[in-house]
């Protein structure tokens, strides 16, 4: 995992992006490698067309996607594709809250040869005429805030949801990349309430310094909100009844397994800590169906977020064999 350290001072979108390019750009043709075929399939004019809707409605992040490009030497129109990819994955959220504290935890699961990249980095946002301060994971090739938290306590992440696919739809990095810039849960949730969607989702907010956490489901169709008291957990099937006539593909089996596991184990903590959360990561009841929290076969990061603290623990690979390494936001 490449780590990218900007803090020290602020940048414009467009230095964050280029910065990005100039450290990941193998990371990136590696990434592009693993997945050549969905890569062969790139479609011009829908990447033509999403490159004009993306620069008109998220210019910040359009213009970051185009310093990764050209830090990178790789082309826009590969970036904005690979920004598409809608694979099913099995990640694993849960966040847990007593009075004084609230932390999430999430295990990122996909190919195992997909690169990573850590950013922290304090952006001077041009359009939003605002600064942000975070620190985020995602892969290498896409936008910051596939997982992460920022200054304002916000922290996420999420979970994939086979649905219908709205080739029209916002690509799911720029959704999450705004969320790294908002100052409250409904900031997070009027993203995705305003704009077309793409592929379904949920993913898991903590709003520490409102003393919230939710999970957002959406689809193209249509989205919901489902908030926390004490704990509250995701895997990759719709909760709510709302959205589950729109998940596309039965995964509840093996989805609702992780789930009641993430969720008994949780329920049992009073005031969450880092051991806690490792602990859970690191869970391996039912590996003997290939449906373990901790997954060998396919966990790229094990992730803590500690907003109260401003501090990320991030393991490369799983959290029960890799040390958690600590990153803090000054």
């Amino acid at each position: 995992m490449k780590i990218i350290d900007l803090k020290e001072k602020a940048v414009s979108n467009y230095e964050l992006g280029r910065n990005i390019g100039i450290k990941t750009r193998d990371d990136i043709l590696s990434n592009f490698k693993t997945f050549e075929e969905d890569m062969a399939k790139k479609n011009d004019k829908k990447v033509e067309e999403l490159s004009d809707k993306l620069g008109k409605t998220f210019p910040d992040y359009f213009q970051e996607l185009n310093g990764i490009a050209e830090g990178s030497g790789i082309d826009i129109k590969d970036l904005l594709w690979f920004s598409y990819d809608t694979d099913i994955t099995g990640c694993t959220n849960l966040a847990i809250k007593s009075n004084d504290r609230i932390m999430l935890g999430h295990n990122e699961e996909w190919d195992k040869d997909v690169k990573l990249y850590l950013v922290k980095a304090n952006v001077a946002n041009q359009y939003r005429k605002s600064n942000s301060s975070f620190i985020s994971i995602s892969y290498s090739g896409q936008l910051p805030g596939l997982i992460g938290f920022n200054k304002n306590g916000i922290s996420f992440g999420g979970n994939s949801i086979d649905t219908n696919i709205n080739e029209a739809g916002t690509p799911i990095p720029f959704l999450t990349r705004s969320f790294l810039d908002a100052n409250s849960l409904d900031e997070v949730i009027e993203v995705i309430s305003k704009n077309k969607r793409e592929v379904g989702m949920n993913y898991l907010v903590v709003s520490a310094g409102e003393g919230k956490m939710a999970n957002i489901e959406w689809s193209p169709e249509d989205y919901n909100v489902i908030y926390g008291d004490k704990f509250i957990a995701h895997t990759n099937h719709f909760l709510s009844e709302k959205m589950k006539k729109y998940q596309t593909e039965t995964t509840e089996e093996y989805s609702d397994m992780r789930l009641k596991r993430a969720t008994g184990l949780a329920s049992k903590i009073e005031i969450p800590s880092f051991n806690d959360f490792k602990r859970i990561l690191s869970d391996h009841k039912n590996e003997d169906e290939d449906n373990a929290i901790c997954d060998h076969e396919s966990i790229l990061a094990s992730v803590i977020a500690d907003s109260q603290d401003n501090k990320l623990y991030v393991a490369e690979g799983n959290g029960c064999e890799n040390e958690y390494k600590e990153y803090k936001l000054n």
